[in-house]
């Protein structure tokens, strides 16, 4: 983050992350979490790896013919995305909804 630039009390992504390279998901983890205020939150939302057998199928064949960089979103959790220093500054916590297919990650900026 630049000096000057502007912080704010919520950022968020929203199924951004599986569109990704690699290389990008680091750097806009950092950039967003670079953003948010002390005391403020990051939100992330995406794919995440389902428990149910057919949707991981489901997702794996989408992935495979569409969206080839979605499958680090089965591998990495969202936080190891971030530099870690950048990351030590936030408290995570994740839940996970339809049948654990998507994954909401708020990270609270410590004051």
């Amino acid at each position: 983050m630049l000096p000057n630039e502007p912080q704010y009390d919520l950022t968020y992504s929203f199924m951004l992350l599986h569109e990704l390279p690699d290389n990008y998901k680091r750097d806009t983890v950092t950039s967003i979490l670079a953003s948010v205020k002390p005391g403020g939150k990051a939100m992330f939302v995406d794919y995440h790896r389902p428990r149910n057998v057919f949707l991981r199928w489901y997702l794996w064949s989408i992935f495979q013919v569409f969206e080839p960089f979605g499958f680090q979103m089965f591998k990495e959790n969202i936080q190891n995305f971030a530099d870690p220093s950048v990351a030590a500054e936030f408290e995570w916590n994740k839940s996970t909804v339809f049948h654990e297919m998507f994954q909401v990650v708020i990270a609270h900026r410590k004051k």
